[in-house]
């Protein structure tokens, strides 16, 4: 928080809830100056699965509301339009005060933003120097500053095992070298570009 940082994002599925409950220590007596999110499993698919994990994320993070949850993944088995909808009366009974959903696409972000309107916080999506959404989504960024939805990238370090081939490593320590930098210094420049608009990093 010393220096700046006032986003904490996690997930039920974290170490089985394990996560949330460490979180809660570091949020105590932080709480109002933390942007609390969180998300729930897509395995919850009925709005009163849903109200429950919501109700459990709660308990374990000590909180009385949450700023953001998340949907983790659309479930292909089941309505996209109702999971949304779950979120959209947590939000009206006061749980949480925004919605974001993730690993979504584009028409499925387009969905979400009708249902939801300025409720819709953010999507979350991977993005790396070596996996780029707009290599699979195509205007992916356009439709974010359009819809004024907020881009969160997941994975931009991916999880310490990034591979970079032979003409890539020459061409990257070039560039640490010219400007001085370490390569987590590179990534995180490079993504905090990529949208004009600016990235939420996890």
């Amino acid at each position: 928080n010393s220096l700046g940082i006032n986003f904490v994002d996690t997930a039920d599925s974290y170490e089985n809830g394990e996560s949330e409950k460490i979180l809660s220590k570091f949020l105590h007596r932080k709480r109002s100056k933390i942007f609390l999110a969180t998300k729930f499993s897509p395995k919850f698919l009925k709005f009163e699965e849903i109200k429950n994990a919501c109700e459990k994320s709660l308990k374990r993070l000590k909180t009385d509301y949450i700023d953001l949850y998340q949907l983790h993944w659309p479930n292909p088995e089941f309505s996209f339009e109702d999971q949304i909808q779950s979120l959209n009366k947590l939000i009206k009974f006061g749980m949480i005060r925004y919605a974001g959903i993730s690993n979504c696409t584009n028409k499925q972000i387009l969905i979400a933003k009708k249902i939801l309107g300025d409720r819709l916080y953010s999507h979350q999506d991977k993005l790396n120097l070596l996996t780029k959404p707009d290599d699979f989504k195509k205007d992916y960024f356009k439709l974010m500053n359009k819809q004024n939805i907020k881009n969160i990238s997941y994975g931009i370090f991916g999880q310490g095992f990034l591979k970079f081939s032979t003409k890539q490593k020459i061409f990257l320590n070039k560039i640490l070298s010219n400007y001085e930098m370490s390569l987590s210094q590179l990534i995180i420049k490079w993504i905090s570009i990529y949208d004009n608009k600016g990235h939420i990093l996890t």
